[in-house]
C-alpha cells in the first residue's frame, strides 16, 4: 500500500471517528446513565499488532517499534511502519487511540486480514461487538470501535477508542 494512500486511509478513517464520537455524543442525554466503561485490559489482551496497545505511550511504541514515518493527522498524529502495514494514530496526549493494520500476521479479536468480511463479522459480533454500520462494516463495543475494510474479504482492520475523558476535546 503506498503512503499516499496510507495517509489518506488515515484522515478518512480519523474522520470517521470524529463523525461517530460526535454521533455518540449527540445521543447522550444529561438524564441517561453513563454506559459501562471498558475493561482496556480485557480489550487489550485480543490486540496482537507487535505488542502495539491502545493507550500506549508513545515513548513505548517507539521503543518497540522505532520511529516510523511521522504522518500528521486530524485531531492527532500517527507513526506509519510500512515495512509492518500498521498505522499507529496518537492523541495530543501522546497515547495510541487508533491501529490500522493490512498486516496478516496481527489479529484483533481473532480477526485478520484474509478473513472473510462475514467470518470476521461473526468474531466480532461473538466477542460483544454491535454492528453499527452494515454498509462500512463499522461494530462497537463500549467506546472500542471496529471497521473491517475490503469487499468479501478483510484488507485492512481499524481498531479506535474513544475515550470519555476526551469528549470535550474538540477536534
Amino acid at each position: 500500500m503506498s503512503r499516499r494512500l496510507k495517509q489518506l486511509w488515515f484522515v478518512v478513517g480519523s474522520g470517521l471517528a470524529v463523525a461517530l464520537v460526535i454521533l455518540a455524543i449527540s445521543f447522550i442525554r444529561p438524564d441517561q446513565e453513563v454506559v459501562e466503561l471498558l475493561d482496556l485490559d480485557e480489550v487489550n489482551a485480543h490486540i496482537d499488532a507487535g505488542g502495539v496497545l491502545l493507550e500506549m505511550p508513545v515513548e513505548d511504541v517507539v521503543r518497540l517499534l522505532g520511529e516510523g514515518e511521522y504522518v500528521e493527522g486530524f485531531g492527532g498524529y500517527g507513526h506509519d511502519y510500512d515495512d509492518l502495514c500498521l498505522l499507529v494514530s496518537f492523541n495530543y496526549n501522546d497515547v495510541v487511540i487508533k491501529l490500522d493494520i493490512c498486516n496478516d500476521q496481527y489479529a484483533i479479536y481473532g480477526v485478520q486480514v484474509g478473513d472473510t468480511i462475514d467470518s470476521a463479522s461473526d468474531k466480532l459480533l461473538a466477542a460483544g461487538f454491535e454492528l453499527l454500520n452494515q454498509k462500512e462494516n463499522i461494530f462497537k463495543n463500549k467506546q472500542v470501535y471496529m471497521s473491517l475494510h475490503g469487499k468479501s474479504e478483510v484488507e485492512q482492520i481499524s481498531v479506535w477508542l474513544l475515550n470519555p475523558e476526551d469528549e470535550d476535546v474538540e477536534y
